[in-house]
This record gives structure tokens, C-alpha cells and sequence, in this order.
């Protein structure tokens, strides 16, 4: 167990596994699905059984009201429209329905046709019906036409019925808005009647048909609408006794919130219903202003519908409940009601605006559905009671959307299921009533007994928290951590284990958490307001709160502890919840783990360090202890170098020194110890660009480039033995080391020359015992190229040609040095991706020749010129007496370069600079040759006296 776990058992002091409640669960979630399935196959059922209406073009056939089978015909489909015009019986008797008609689909408004008319504005409707029962009456039923019409029925060349609603007008001026639903009768004679609709809208958002006129039996149409008038009658009877009967019990009784919200919800969807169902009709004149004031109190209330709802459903779970939906709805009812009060109904009635809300609606109902599942798996009283009923009514809201979108003819369900989920509601509230009245009712009859009692058990419980109490204060003491809790804002609240003062060096209880734990984190920044945010919001709230923010808290705190040393801390949450899941404190159980993480970074270092040895042991293995003794023998040489410039502050010659090194380091092929200096050339850099003294910190950098040597010297001594610094050290050693079997072919030989006399050729073979085979030594830079080709992703190629020549030591190592950068640069440089080097190496009795070509891009002498100007490397005056030669060798200048960035093997503008100095230290020349997109070449001329 954890020791979050623990001691948030400790805190909650008794935890029970009830059996019961899990078959309990497991019985509410099978009958759950057993509601949703019936509900499912009964709306896949009445889907089945609904047939929408057949559309025809602008001929209505009536001959099926002749059969028994049909009773009532819709007269849904594409009828004749003109915009802009009142056509009237007497233009369509004399010349028939006009030639500028446009087929139009009803029902529909004209603001959704293709055209895109205005939604003020005035036109006709025309359709023909064939086939009319002779001498029948039919009953017509005229539904939601907006906002006022005129019928005229025309049969025989004559108007046998006139109908309408408000009043019809070509502008504004005299017009009235027409009722939401007429129903008349209409007898026709034989033959076909033809149906002329004059249409007006200037109050609402665009005129035409919402609902297609219905004709048919009289009987079976006065049926329906008297059973549908009857059912609005019942639920609007049935809010309105609601809203009486519940304030009637917030009358009564002051403090019930629940009652009150629950009367403001039935009141807000009776209201609703009177307005939109045009209630308000039956008892006024409806003239423009009551339209618009009915309008107002239809949106009014659309607006305020899920708010009420929500707002009900807080008052009976608490305010935890729906936070983040609730401050949705209300926003949004907030923001529509001046809308409403302020503008016309055409503009607040506009469909984006509908759709719109429609949309927020919804997600706020799937939202409050999520949080009742959960509330109802967690058991919370009367979650269930609102969960099932009120999905029922959300459904059957959905399902009405769909069946008037689809013109099914049963399609009116959301008035029963909000009648199921208002009973439910009715039902909570009469059961809290019931509680209230039978708990008073026994606390008058056993009020003694029943005192007797609680207060027995408020002191078994009393004498059972202060054991536990104890039981906690001591298991909490003996444990290494500090632990405590938080409680609302921040503050630290008892039990607080004793080990606190330990890890804090104070007694902690009662302080601020930003005042112990947090109080090296900068109040204004980031990560200060996010944890304050997550505190102020998680304590008394969800849990689930705590569980989707408890990431921003740090679960590792670094405090200072004195003037120099730090303290890490380790930090571990553990929300404390109620039965009702609402988080009352956070738990904290903190560590000290300064000292881990110390042992932690010496084990990584010890690590680090074992790596890079055997890094470098695998690169000096790759060479032969006698290659090494040879690098070694070079490197000490340039050592004593570097401290003689050192000492003197002379930071160019240091700094080609260390340029050196990490080219003799790639010959041998001890690539890491290159990577090393490379990165101690660019702090050598740095200083070289300082302006004050830099003896100091050349000194410094000389003692970190001899303690690398060391630690080499230290690895090659490991390997091959403590010779490796005895015997080749110095120039002018007592001893030098020649491997045995060539010794002994050397002195045969010398010997058999001799006997012939021939004393020159005997002197050129002694010469090969002493001095170092130039070719042989140089076979080390093909593995170096192989290197570099690998790190610039590069095909190389070097070829050595030419003459054995045997060279002393020093003359060995300065030029070895100089044909590495020399093959950098062109590797770097001059080679794009793929190319040769070339060398060549040849003797006489005067010089010594070597000839280093590339076939890279050349160097472009007229760029360099011009960079060596900016540079300020040459002056004006000089600038166009400059030959090619001349221009070429401005690269030999200490720290000219033509790249923007160094890398790891050119750049710096130290490599030519070295070629330069070496070749002069040993009394030869340097010759550069170039052509741009052909490459470039180098002759080294050597005089043979320095070969000695």
C-alpha cells in the first residue's frame, strides 16, 4: 500500500465494502437498459409504421378522398409562386395562372428559396386540386402561415370560398399579423378548383408556409385537432397548477429553494406554451404590438429554458452540480434577453441565431445527462429519479425534430415525455415533503427518546474520532515523511505529522501552503497562479475536479536550506472525498530526497565516467603501441609549445598548437580526444577575442589541455605499459626503439654494401634505422579521411604515391601536421560530395618535393581578395596590385577564414596559418594553385640540409 493510500484511510478514519449497494447498482443498471431498449425498439417501431406524404407539382389529386382508405390529403409538395405580386380570382379566371410562375416547394419560406427574396415583402400561391369529391364537404386546416394571408378557391370561374387570417396589404401600412391555426369548411362542386394563397410578412423573420394546408373529412380533421387542441389544454392546465400548487408551498414554507425553482420551471414552459401555441388570440385583437409582445415571451422563454431547468436541478443536488453547463445557459440567457426586450421579433427569430441557441442547448443537455450517469452510478439520492425520465424527454424531443423534418404523421412526443419528467420531478419533491413531515411527526411522539438517543450517538462517535485520532497522530509520527493536509485556501490543517518540523524546521500548522512549501515560487509567475487556481478550485467541490487539474501541481520542490546548500523535496497528492465524492482536503505526504538524488548524481557521474574511458581505451587499442609512442612523442612536443606561449600570453601561437593537437589526434584515430580539444579550441577562441590580459586564462586553458594529456598518458601507460613516456619522450633520447627483425635486415644489409664499397648507399640505409619512413607514416591518414567522410556525409578518397623518404623526427612531425590540415581543408572546403585527394611525395639530392591535389571546386582567388579587404587584412591602396598568387595566399593569414560557422575541422582560420608556420620553422616554401570548378593544389618544397 502506498503511503498516500494509507494515510488517506487514515484521514477517512472507516471504509466499508457494502455487498449490498453493488447488487443494488447492479439491479438500478439492468432495468436502466431494459428502459432504454423499450424505448429504442418503440421509436424504431413508430418509425416503421410513419409514412411521409407524397410530393406533387403544383396538382393536387384528390380523387383518394373518394375511398374509404384516405381521409385527409396534405397538400405538401411544389406550388406556383410569384414574388413581389397579389394576384386575385378575377387575373386567373380571365387569363389563367400567370407565365412568370416559379415552381416553389411547400411548405417552405421564401427567404430559403434559391432566390433568396426578402423576408419583408408580399406573394402568391397557386396550386390546382383535380379530381374533387362532387358535392362533399371538406374541412380545411390552415396552420402556421406567416403572418397574414388570404385564400381564395376558385371552381367553375368562380370564387366558391374565401378564407383568411390578419390582414393583406402591398406594404406595411394597414397590414395586421394573421392567428397561428384556422379551421373552415368548404363545399365543392364538380370539377377542379384551383387555390390562390396571398401571402404578407412584415413582422417575422420571413413569410410563408411553416405547416402544408390539410384538407379532408371533416369528422376525422376535427377529430385530431380537438385531440391535440385537448392535450396542449391538459399540459398547459397541468404547468400552470404546477406553478400555482409550488409557490403556493414556497408561500408557505420560505426557505424551500427547491420548490421555488420548480415553480419557476413549470411557470417559465406555461408561459411558453400560451405563446406559442397563439393562446393569447383567443382574448385580444391581435394587432402588431401583441403580436410582437407574444413573440417576445416565446423567445423570452426559449432563452431562459435550460437555465430554469438547470437552476432546479442545483437546488436539488447542490450548487457541485452541472457547474460548467449552468454557467453556459446562463451566459447565454443573459446575453439573449436584452436582445429580446430591445429589438424586433425578425431579427431575434432569425434562424442562425435559433440554431445557434439550439446548438448550446443541446450540449448543455448531453453535458447534464453525463454528470446524472455518473451521479446515478455513485448512488447520490434522486439522481435516478431525474437521469431516466429526463433522457426520456430529451429523446422524444429529438425524435419530434426528426418526424417533422421527415413528415411523419405522428410526431407530437415532447409534450408526453416532459409530462413524465415533470411527475418525476413533482414526485422528489412530494417524497422531501413526506420525509420532513414523518420525521417531525416522530419527533413529537418520542422527542425524549429520540434525544436520548442522538446524543448517545454523537458521544460513541465523539469517543470513536478522538481514539482514531490518536490512532492517526501516532502511526503519522513514526513515519520519514512529512505529512498534512490542506484545507480551503491554502492553509495547512492538523493532523501534521511530527517529522514536519523536521524536513520544514518549524511547526507548520496553521500557515499557508505559498508560505512553507511553495514559497521559492515567484507569486507572479505561471506556475504560482495555476497552483493557487487548482486549491481555490478543488477544495469543497467535485472530485473530478481535482482529478483533471492535479497535474499542475510540482511533484518535486527545491527549497534553499542556508546560503549555499539546496533542498529537494518530494511531493505526493492524494484527494480526501466525502460519500458524496466532494474533494474536503488535499493530502500531502512530502519527502526529503536531497540526499538521494546526491548519491544518484555521483552513481551517474561514476557512470559517465566509466563510458568515456572505455570509449577512449577502445580508440588507443585501434593502435599499435609503437604509433602510440609516436603520437605521444608529438603531442609532448606541441605541449611544450603551448606552455612557452602560454607563459608568454602569445594566444596565437597557443592556439595553433591546440589547432594541431586535434589534427595529430584524428592521424591516430583518437577521435574523442579531438572532440575534446576541439571544444577547448573554441573557449581558446573566446579568449583570443578578450581585450583585456590573457595570461590568466591561458593559463587556465593550458593546465585543462595538460590534465587531458594526463589522463591519456595515464590510459596509453594501462595498456601498453610504463615505457610508453620513458623511452621516446625527447628528441635527443639515449635509446631508440627499432623493432627487432628490421635491425637485423638493416645491419645485413649495411654489411653487404660495405663489402662493395659503396659508402653513400651505406649511409642511405643507416639513415632508414635512425629517421622515419615519410610514406609509411603517413598510411595513418586514410583512417582520419575515413572519419571525416562518415562525420560530412562525404565519399573520400586519398592516394599516397611516390619515394620512401625518410625524414628526421622533427622535420617528420612538422610536415605530417601541415598535410593533415592541408587534407582537412580540402575535405571541408574544397570537396562537395565526392572527390579525390591526391599525394605525391618526391626526393632529390637538393629538396624534397610534396604535391597535395584535390578535384574540389577550386578557390575563387577574386573572393578571397575581396573577404581578405572587408576583413581588413589589405588595404585600398594595395587592393588591384595583387596577383593571383598573391590573392590565394592570403589564406595563410592567422584567422582568415571563408566560412560564416566553424566546425569540427576548419573554420577557425588557424589550419593554413599552421601549414604556414611549420613549413617556414623548417626553411621550406608553400605554393598554392587553384581553378575554380576544377580544385586546387599545393606544392611544399624542403630543403634536403634540413634533413639531418
Amino acid at each position: 500500500m502506498s503511503i498516500v493510500g494509507f494515510c488517506q484511510k487514515l484521514y477517512t478514519l472507516e471504509i466499508k465494502f457494502d455487498t449490498r449497494a453493488v447488487k443494488t447498482l447492479k439491479k438500478e443498471l439492468s432495468e436502466m437498459n431494459k428502459a432504454l431498449i423499450i424505448l429504442l425498439f418503440f421509436i424504431l417501431f413508430l418509425k416503421s409504421s410513419f409514412s411521409s406524404m407524397k410530393e406533387m407539382e403544383s396538382i393536387f389529386d384528390l380523387s383518394p378522398l373518394k375511398t374509404k382508405e384516405t381521409k385527409k390529403i396534405s397538400l405538401k409538395g411544389k406550388w406556383y409562386f410569384v414574388w413581389g405580386k397579389l394576384i386575385f380570382p378575377e387575373e386567373v379566371i380571365k387569363y389563367g395562372i400567370p407565365s412568370n410562375v416559379k415552381l416553389k416547394k411547400v411548405p417552405g419560406r421564401w427567404i430559403n428559396y434559391k432566390e433568396k427574396y426578402q423576408k419583408f415583402g408580399f406573394g402568391t400561391y397557386i396550386t390546382t386540386l383535380k379530381n374533387v369529391p362532387k358535392k362533399m364537404l371538406l374541412k380545411i386546416k390552415l396552420d402556421r402561415i406567416v403572418s397574414s394571408y388570404k385564400v381564395f378557391f376558385i371552381q367553375k370561374n368562380k370564387v366558391i370560398k374565401t378564407l383568411g387570417s390578419g390582414k393583406v396589404t402591398e406594404s406595411i401600412n394597414g397590414s395586421l399579423p394573421g392567428k397561428k391555426f384556422v379551421l373552415d369548411s368548404i363545399y365543392s362542386e364538380e370539377g377542379d378548383v384551383t387555390v390562390i394563397f396571398q401571402i404578407t410578412n412584415y413582422y417575422y423573420r420571413s413569410g410563408g408556409f411553416f405547416v402544408p394546408p390539410q384538407l379532408g373529412d371533416p369528422t376525422i380533421i376535427e377529430e385530431e385537432v380537438r385531440k391535440k387542441m385537448l392535450g396542449k389544454h391538459i399540459i398547459s392546465g397541468l404547468l400552470l397548477m404546477m406553478t400555482v400548487y409550488h409557490l403556493a408551498l414556497v408561500f408557505l414554507r420560505r426557505s424551500d429553494k427547491a420548490s421555488l425553482c420548480f415553480a419557476f420551471f413549470c411557470g417559465l414552459l406555461f408561459f411558453r406554451g400560451i405563446s406559442t401555441e397563439g393562446y393569447l388570440e383567443y382574448f385580444f385583437k391581435l394587432t402588431p404590438n401583441w403580436y410582437e409582445f407574444q413573440k417576445k415571451i416565446e423567445f423570452l422563454t426559449f432563452a431562459w429554458s435550460a437555465s430554469s431547468l438547470i437552476i432546479f436541478l442545483r437546488s436539488i443536488f447542490g450548487k457541485n452540480f452541472a457547474k460548467f453547463p449552468f454557467y453556459i445557459a446562463i451566459s447565454l440567457s443573459f446575453i439573449l434577453t436584452p436582445l429580446i426586450l430591445i429589438l424586433k421579433s425578425d431579427f431575434y427569430s432569425n434562424k442562425n441565431i435559433i440554431n445557434f441557441g439550439n446548438l448550446i442547448f443541446s450540449i448543455t443537455g448531453i453535458l447534464i445527462l453525463i454528470e446524472l450517469l455518473i451521479w446515478t452510478f455513485r448512488r447520490k439520492k434522486n439522481a435516478a429519479v431525474v437521469f431516466y425520465p429526463l433522457t426520456f424527454a430529451i429523446m422524444s424531443l429529438f425524435y419530434e425534430f426528426f418526424a417533422i423534418k421527415n413528415g411523419f404523421s405522428f410526431r407530437h412526443t415532447t409534450s408526453f415525455g416532459m409530462s413524465v419528467f415533470l411527475f418525476s420531478q413533482s414526485y422528489i419533491l412530494a417524497r422531501k415533503f413526506n420525509e420532513a413531515y414523518t420525521t417531525a411527526e416522530r419527533l413529537t411522539e418520542h422527542l425524549q427518546e429520540e434525544v436520548d438517543i442522538q446524543t448517545k450517538e454523537a458521544k460513541d462517535q465523539s469517543e470513536r474520532a478522538q481514539k482514531s485520532e490518536k490512532d492517526v497522530k501516532r502511526l503519522l509520527n513514526n513515519m520519514n515523511q512529512a505529512v498534512f493536509a490542506l484545507g480551503e485556501g491554502g492553509k495547512i490543517v492538523p493532523p501534521v505529522s511530527e517529522f514536519a518540523k523536521s524536513i520544514f524546521g518549524k511547526d507548520i500548522e496553521g500557515h499557508n501552503i505559498f508560505e512553507i512549501l511553495f514559497e521559492e515560487i515567484d507569486n507572479k509567475s505561471e506556475v504560482y497562479h495555476k497552483i493557487k487556481f487548482l486549491i481555490d478550485i478543488c477544495i469543497d467541490e467535485d472530485g473530478l475536479q481535482y482529478e483533471t487539474l492535479n497535474d499542475y501541481l510540482p511533484r518535486e520542490v527545491t527549497k534553499k536550506k542556508g546560503r549555499t546548500e539546496e533542498q529537494v523535496l518530494k511531493v505526493n497528492y492524494s484527494p480526501i472525498e466525502d460519500e458524496s465524492y466532494i474533494c474536503r482536503k488535499i493530502l500531502l505526504v512530502v519527502e526529503d530526497i536531497t540526499e538521494v538524488l546526491k548519491l544518484e548524481k555521483e552513481v551517474e557521474l561514476e557512470k559517465e565516467k566509466a563510458s568515456i574511458k572505455a570509449l577512449r581505451l577502445q580508440e588507443i587499442v585501434s593502435n599499435s603501441k609503437k604509433e602510440i609512442k609516436v603520437f605521444f612523442r608529438e603531442a609532448l612536443l606541441q605541449m611544450d609549445q603551448a606552455k612557452t606561449a602560454a607563459n608568454k600570453g602569445d594566444i596565437n601561437s597557443f592556439f595553433r598548437v591546440v589547432h594541431t593537437l586535434k589534427g595529430t589526434s584524428r592521424i591516430y584515430n583518437l577521435s574523442h580526444m579531438g572532440e575534446e580539444i576541439h571544444f577547448l579550441e573554441g573557449k581558446v577562441e573566446e579568449i583570443r577575442d578578450l581585450r583585456t590580459e590573457k595570461i590568466i586564462p591561458m593559463s587556465n586553458a593550458y593546465e585543462k589541455l595538460n590534465h587531458l594529456m594526463e589522463e591519456y598518458l595515464d590510459l596509453f601507460k594501462e595498456v601498453y605499459g610504463k615505457d610508453i613516456d620513458e623511452t621516446m619522450m625527447k628528441i635527443e633520447e639515449e635509446y631508440v626503439e627499432i623493432p627487432k627483425e628490421q635491425f637485423f635486415f638493416s645491419v645485413e644489409k649495411i654489411k653487404n654494401i660495405l663489402k662493395e664499397n659503396k659508402l653513400s648507399e651505406a649511409l642511405k640505409e643507416m639513415k632508414k634505422l635512425e629517421f622515419e619512413d615519410l610514406k609509411e607514416s603517413l598510411g595513418s591518414l586514410h583512417g582520419s579521411l575515413k572519419n571525416m567522410a562518415v562525420s560530412m556525409k562525404k565519399e573520400l578518397v586519398l592516394n599516397i604515391e611516390g619515394d620512401n623518404i625518410y625524414l628526421n623526427k622533427k622535420l617528420s612531425i612538422l610536415i605530417k601536421d601541415s598535410l593533415m590540415h592541408i587534407i582537412q581543408n580540402s575535405a571541408d572546403h574544397g570537396i562537395e560530395k565526392k572527390g579525390n585527394i591526391q599525394l605525391n611525395l618526391k626526393e632529390n639530392e637538393e629538396q624534397i618535393n610534396i604535391f597535395v591535389s584535390d578535384n574540389g571546386r577550386g578557390i575563387d582567388a577574386e573572393d578571397i581578395h575581396r573577404k581578405a579587404l572587408e576583413k581588413g587584412l589589405v588595404d585600398h591602396e594595395s587592393f588591384d596590385k595583387f596577383t593571383k598568387k598573391e590573392k590565394l595566399s592570403l589564406i595563410l593569414i592567422p584567422g582568415f577564414s571563408t566560412k560564416k560557422q566553424a566546425t569540427e575541422y576548419s573554420g577557425r582560420g588557424v589550419g593554413m596559418d599552421v601549414v604556414k608556420t611549420n613549413i617556414e620553422k623548417i626553411g621550406g616554401s608553400l605554393e598554392i594553385d587553384s581553378t575554380v570548378g576544377e580544385g586546387t593544389s599545393f606544392i611544399i618544397n624542403i630543403p634536403q640540409r634540413e634533413n639531418k
